[in-house]
């Protein structure tokens, strides 16, 4: 039985980006039930054979609603929402009873991606570890109902004492609080000097003896496809690493496998398969099942160039027109 692949999106429209996504991780895994979990009451046709969940958020998801700081009408209470999902998840399997491999909106995930050996290994919890503070919910699989409500649990504490943490602080900090059940993705590659000295290349032994591959926490996406362009008004920065992570990610070596159609990472000699991309940028071609082999190699192809700007004028448009209208209202 193959885990239940489930994409979450909460507190505002389907992007389109996403809507690509879906149908591209579809086509990819004909065999797996694809699940999209919103909390709108809307079905929206976006593929015959995808499932939909209406999740109606409980007394937890309000309780770290009301514990939080950061500000709501920031892009729909993004902080919030990226916790909440936590709970979405817990709400699904309670009502499916199956395992979920959860994938974030915008990361592309591999046609060979390991979707079986989740479900075939004894793993209760999985993801990326990428910083000390830093996991990340890109690729996570969650095996029983038992371990979800640990994790909402888990958040709602953690919100509770810091009004100001994220999804990542949590994810992280449960992994240090529970070392027995999380296993910790590989998300480079299997050489201690891929990584600044504060990794332990041990954390990520056991997931490279089941997978034996990487699963892109946020760094390749980012460094190869560029930063999210709403973040400096529709502008996108390549080929740049993110300040406190892990990885030494200009020192690796990226290649498109025309077989695969898809990445892997060459170390040393070493060639890993990666499973999975975390498109940060959102650049609409990425997800696409006609362009993203494509927009992949071209990416890859200008890897070893300096770092530049890429600009989005469409996001600067709509981000120009959204604060007139505020400016407005106001």
């Amino acid at each position: 039985m193959l885990p239940t692949i489930a994409f979450v999106h909460l507190n505002s429209p389907i992007p389109l980006y996403l809507r690509f996504n879906i149908v591209s991780t579809i086509k990819k895994f004909p065999n797996a039930k694809v699940v999209i979990i919103r909390n709108d009451g809307k079905s929206e046709g976006i593929h015959s054979k995808l499932w939909h969940y209406d999740y109606k958020p409980g007394q937890k998801s309000n309780l770290i609603e009301d514990s939080l700081s950061h500000p709501k009408s920031f892009r729909n209470n993004f902080w919030f929402s990226a916790i909440q999902r936590f709970d979405a998840l817990r709400s699904y399997m309670e009502s499916s009873g199956e395992p979920i491999l959860h994938i974030e909106s915008d990361v592309i995930i591999s046609k060979d991606f390991p979707i079986e050996n989740f479900e075939s290994n004894s793993i209760e919890i999985a993801y990326p570890v990428v910083a000390k503070n830093r996991g990340v919910a890109s690729t996570v699989f969650i095996r029983n109902l038992e371990t979800a409500e640990k994790l909402i649990d888990f958040s709602l504490e953690a919100c509770l004492v810091d009004s100001q943490t994220t999804d990542m602080e949590i994810l992280a900090n449960f992994s240090v609080k529970n070392p027995e059940q999380v296993t910790s993705l590989a998300f480079g590659p299997n050489d201690p000097n891929a990584y600044n000295e504060n990794f332990e290349i041990s954390r990520v032994l056991s997931s490279f003896s089941i997978f034996n591959g990487i699963f892109d926490g946020n760094d390749i996406g980012y460094f190869l496809f560029g930063t999210d362009p709403r973040n400096k008004r529709g502008v996108s920065y390549l080929r740049t690493s993110i300040e406190g992570n892990y990885a030494r990610i200009d020192k690796w070596n990226f290649k498109f496998e025309n077989l695969r159609k898809f990445l892997s990472l060459e170390f040393h000699g070493d060639l890993k398969p990666i499973y999975s991309l975390h498109a940060t940028s959102k650049k609409l071609g990425l997800f696409h099942h006609t362009t993203q082999n494509y927009v992949i190699r071209g990416y890859v192809r200008k890897q070893k160039r300096s770092g530049r700007k890429e600009l989005f004028p469409l996001i600067t448009i709509i981000m120009i027109y959204r604060k007139m209208i505020k400016s407005f209202k106001s």
